[in-house]
């Protein structure tokens, strides 16, 4: 279990027991659009920015799980985890303009489901060439 904060936290069943359920490696945060972000109007956050300062957060997850692995190396009884623990190192990109997923990222991330996204935003974005590759513009 890696935990943002004791409210919520990602469960990786199985992550271990098979290669195969490691198979991708970034983790996308969507938050809440703060409407008076002074980034907003550039899309992209300055590098030497915090992690969290943005609508869409970025990291490299299997930075992640290393540092999980070292920690759990350190200590064999550690269960939980906070991701605090290594964002700052594996953190990628910032974004209120730019998710991997574009649109259909945003919205899910917004709204916690798709329904109200118009079926041929979701279209445009799941043909986009870019889908899942390279992120996208999102529209708020």
């Amino acid at each position: 279990m890696l935990e943002n904060d004791p409210d919520s936290g990602i469960t990786f069943k199985g992550w271990y027991a098979d290669a195969a359920n490691r198979n991708f490696k970034t983790l996308q945060v969507v938050s809440e659009l703060d409407d008076d972000d002074d980034h907003e109007q550039h899309g992209q956050h300055d590098d030497d920015d915090q992690p969290f300062d943005a609508a869409v957060e970025t990291f490299d997850f299997r930075a992640l799980v290393t540092k999980f692995d070292q920690a759990r190396a350190a200590n064999t009884k550690l269960s939980r985890w906070s991701l605090m623990n290594g964002l700052l190192d594996a953190h990628l990109a910032s974004s209120d303009s730019m998710a991997l997923g574009g649109d259909l990222t945003f919205h899910y991330g917004q709204e916690g489901e798709l329904k109200g996204m118009a079926l041929l935003a979701a279209q445009s974005v799941l043909k986009h060439p870019n889908f899942a590759v390279q992120a996208q513009a999102i529209h708020p």
